[in-house]
Order: structure tokens, then sequence, then C-alpha cells
């Protein structure tokens, strides 16, 4: 009786070092895993913070590209309205020009 006693603490001796050695190699293989984990998570969230911060300066490239093509958009009419205006008032002068001949030569036949 006493052998099997003294036989099964020999074993239970085997079976908790065996459980000690590989407890810390899977003790260790979880760290690591928990570790690059962290890792991947940290860097899927940098990622995402890149992705979000070029597509803040994609919309206020849009935004200055928009305004810019709205201002361009407001100088061709301007110049156009300006160009109208001057054409309008070289028609006005020279019909003021006419009218000033016309009321000349007039005045000439009847004076």
């Amino acid at each position: 009786m006493n052998g099997y006693i003294t036989l099964g603490i020999i074993a239970l001796l085997f079976v908790a070092m065996y459980v000690y050695s590989y407890g810390t190699v899977y003790m260790e293989t979880l760290k690591e895993k928990r570790d690059k984990r962290k890792l991947h998570e940290h860097k899927e969230a940098m990622l995402r913070l890149k992705m979000r911060k070029q597509r803040q300066r994609e919309e206020k490239y849009q935004k200055i590209y928009n305004r810019s093509q709205e201002i361009q958009k407001r100088i061709k009419e301007v110049e156009r309205d300006r160009v109208l205006i001057t054409q309008k008032l070289k028609d006005n002068v020279a019909l003021e020009l006419m009218k000033n001949k016309l009321q000349g030569a007039t005045q000439q036949q009847t004076g």
C-alpha cells in the first residue's frame, strides 16, 4: 500500500513539473498573442486615423477648389459685364457724336 502512495506522489510530482514547464510556455504564448493583437489594433487605429485625416484633407481641398472655381466664374462674369458696359458706353458716345453732327448739320442748313 505504501508503494502505491509513493508511486502516486512521484507521478503527481512529474505531472506538476510537466504543468509548470509547459504552463510557463503556454503563458508566454498567450502574452505574445495578446501583444500581437494589441500591436495589430494599434496599427489599425493609426490606419483609421490616417484615413480620416486624408479624407478631411481631401474635403478641405475640394471646398477650396470649388470656391476657386466659383471665383473664376464670377471674375469671367464681371469681365464680360465690363466689356458689355464699355461697348455700350462707346455706342452711346458714338450715338451722341452722330446726334451732334446731325444737329450741327441741320443748324447749318437752317442757319
